[in-house]
Parts: C-alpha cells; sequence; structure tokens
C-alpha cells in the first residue's frame, strides 16, 4: 500500500509517495490467533543472527529479505542469491516452513529485565505471526508471505569432491579480518585472493593478478591455518572480501575450495555457500606463492602489529 504525503513551506508543496503496511494488517486486540510455544527464545536468536547477515537488502527480492525456517530439515536459512547460510537452532518446536523477516528487534534488541519471557507462534488463519511477550512487552512481527526458493540446488555436493579444505585456526581469525581491510581489492567486488597448499595458507594481494611490475610480495599468511587437499595439491582462488569476513566472523570456518566456476562449501556452525569471483587464471597465484611462500626469496610480510622477515636458504 502507498500513503501519499504533502507538506507546504512557503507556499511551495512537495508531494511524497511512502510505501506502508496497511492498517488492517496490524493485528488488534480482538484478533482472535492460536498461541503456541515455539522452543527457548535465545537458542533461535543465536541461530537467527548468525545467517541473517547472509539475506538480501534489496526491497524488490521481498522472499529473501527474510530468513527461512526449513521444517523439513530443521534449518534457517539466509540467502542474498550470491551466497547462503543455514544453521539449526535448538529446540525450535514449529512444524511448519515459514519466512522470518529481518527486523532490527531480532537482529540486536538484548531482552533484560524480565522475569520470564515467552516465544510463541501466533496462527492466523495460512499466516503467522511471533510474539516475544515478557512481564512488560510485546514484540509481535508478521511472518513473510511467499514461496522461498529451492535452495538445496546450490549446495555443493560434497561426493563430486573439492579441490582442497582450508580450515581457518581460531588465532588466524584477527589476520582474515586485516587482510580484508588491507589486501582486499577497491572495486565493488572487493576481491582477496586466497592460497593453500604445501607452502601453508595465505591471502595475497589484489596485485598478484596484474602485470604491475612493483606488486611486491604483498600477503598475510595464516600460520595458524592448515590445507587438506583433495583432488588437487593447492588451492587457489578469489572471493569477495565481506562475504569471507561475515562467514568467517559467524563461525563457518571451513572452506571446501572448488574451481573458479562452482561454489565454495563453508563449515562450522551450519552450512554456507558463497560463488567465488571469476579470475582468468589461478596460475598467477600458485606462481606468487612458489616465489613468495616457498622460501626462495626474501619474504617481508607486513601487519599493523609486527612485522617478520624470513631469509632466503
Amino acid at each position: 500500500a502507498q500513503v501519499v504525503s504533502s507538506v507546504t513551506v512557503d507556499g511551495q508543496t512537495t508531494t511524497a509517495r511512502i510505501e506502508a503496511v496497511p492498517a488492517e494488517e496490524f493485528p488488534t486486540e480482538k484478533t482472535k490467533v492460536a498461541q503456541r510455544a515455539i522452543g527457548p527464545l535465545d537458542g533461535f536468536l543465536e541461530a537467527y543472527r548468525r545467517v541473517v547477515t547472509f539475506s538480501s537488502t534489496d526491497p524488490t527480492r521481498h522472499v529473501l529479505n527474510g530468513v527461512f525456517w526449513d521444517s523439513d530439515d530443521a534449518v534457517l536459512v539466509a540467502t542474498d542469491g550470491r551466497r547462503l547460510g543455514s544453521t539449526a537452532p535448538q529446540e525450535f518446536n514449529l512444524p511448519e516452513s515459514l519466512i522470518i523477516p529481518r527486523t532490527k528487534f531480532l537482529e540486536k534488541q538484548v531482552i533484560t529485565g524480565e522475569e520470564s519471557v515467552d516465544f510463541l507462534a501466533l496462527e492466523r488463519g495460512e499466516s503467522f505471526d511471533f510474539a516475544i511477550a515478557g512481564n512488560s512487552f510485546e514484540y509481535r512481527v508478521r511472518c513473510v508471505e511467499g514461496t522461498y526458493p529451492n535452495y538445496k540446488m546450490v549446495i555443493p555436493d560434497p561426493r563430486y569432491g573439492f579441490t582442497g579444505t582450508v580450515s581457518i585456526h581460531p588465532d588466524d581469525v584477527p589476520m582474515v579480518k586485516e587482510a580484508v581491510n588491507r589486501l582486499a581489492g577497491d572495486g565493488p567486488d572487493h576481491a582477496l585472493l586466497l592460497y593453500a597448499g604445501e607452502h601453508g595458507v595465505a591471502l595475497p594481494a589484489g596485485t598478484v593478478l596484474t602485470d604491475d611490475p612493483d606488486k611486491g610480495d604483498k600477503h598475510i599468511r595464516l600460520r595458524s591455518s592448515s590445507y587438506a587437499k583433495g583432488q588437487g595439491e593447492s588451492a587457489a582462488g578469489c572471493v569477495n572480501a565481506a562475504f569471507l569476513q561475515d562467514f568467517i566472523d559467524t563461525g563457518f570456518t571451513t572452506l571446501h575450495i572448488t574451481d573458479g566456476l562452482n561454489p565454495w562449501l563453508l563449515e562450522g556452525a551450519g552450512t554456507g555457500v558463497v560463488m567465488p569471483l571469476r579470475i582468468d587464471s589461478t596460475m598467477a597465484i600458485l606462481a606468487y606463492a612458489e616465489k613468495h611462500l616457498a622460501g626462495t626469496g626474501t619474504e617481508a610480510v607486513e601487519t599493523t602489529e609486527t612485522t617478520e622477515t624470513t631469509e632466503t636458504e
């Protein structure tokens, strides 16, 4: 629905059309609904907040703006079409699948000072509201109406194998963040390179792919992380730095790497999927690793905390 609003200042009138929810959509005290307790609120909010960052913020993609509760697999799922995250909330008892909207309250609100808090599903015919009710407040939100896409179609099947698997150690999480801040490309995709193989795990700068003679040897090693080879002795690729950071921050720290044409599978706090960025060739990354990570040249790796130098053998 649209609300037309007009304002007149000094004889000049401005009219705006504002998208709004129709008044009849708001529940009233006379609205009769069937209430069902659906589990502990803390477990739901932890899972919801883990995946909601992967939902779309595009207002034209109404269904993808929310988090999908898949009752068949008992997981919460969110995707924006370029990445996907899913996780299983604890003791979430709702037999129907539905789409929970992305709201600031569910994302950020900390509920304190309440002796007890009820978490309820309110059935309104074929639709649902969620309600969080304390001693002094009640928060209610209408679930999104629509059909969620078949997200399972984009999850890679492990049976077809991966190039290799990178396990990000907790000690290296700050280094990933530093690489995102310092080495990611300036373009809209914020490209960040990844190398994993016999020379360790590292995040090289995007200039490795250019012909710039002054590109240097800029990278950040993830010294505590590990690589397990699959179909390849080494793995190399390119990914959106912000997407990688979001996955690491929410506990998806195992990366199953593929070629640049197929999605990567992430595991840890649940299941994640991200499409790598297309690059002409991974050979430049592998050549860089051979030169700067294998001890065949002088390596200078700078971070905000320390400067390390490894002399050639």
